[in-house]
């Protein structure tokens, strides 16, 4: 389910709403794991300076 175009853009409006990790999983009918990996991923990308 995770995988389906638009989760992570989901992921990311329910984050900047302030949802928790479980609100959101809950919503999304995915695991919570999902959902760190996701905003992880967001995060490390944000935070990349090429060198």
């Amino acid at each position: 389910m995770a995988c389906q175009a638009g989760i992570k853009e989901q992921i990311v409006k329910l984050a900047m709403s302030n949802a928790g990790i479980h609100d959101s999983s809950g919503v999304l009918l995915i695991s919570n794991n999902t959902v760190v990996m996701v905003l992880k991923n967001l995060h490390t990308l944000r935070n990349y300076t090429p060198s």
